[in-house]
């Protein structure tokens, strides 16, 4: 499997590092819910998006890869 990153949000925490709702790129695959177990695999988005959409974070054409 590849390591495609996927725009996620967080609902549920307890690691200080990811608040509810922050977004976070994910290597999760396409699923509606994911469990990290301890953030390693999650790379918060820096940023504040606005009114953006979270897919703007993956580029014009997706995650390259």
């Amino acid at each position: 499997m590849r390591n495609i990153s996927y725009v996620s949000r967080v609902i549920k925490t307890r690691n200080g590092e990811f608040p509810l709702g922050t977004l976070v790129l994910a290597t999760s695959g396409w699923r509606s819910h994911y469990l990290s177990k301890d953030g390693k695999d999650l790379r918060p988005i820096p940023f504040d998006l606005g009114s953006l959409s979270p897919s703007v974070t993956l580029g014009v054409l997706g995650m390259p890869g």
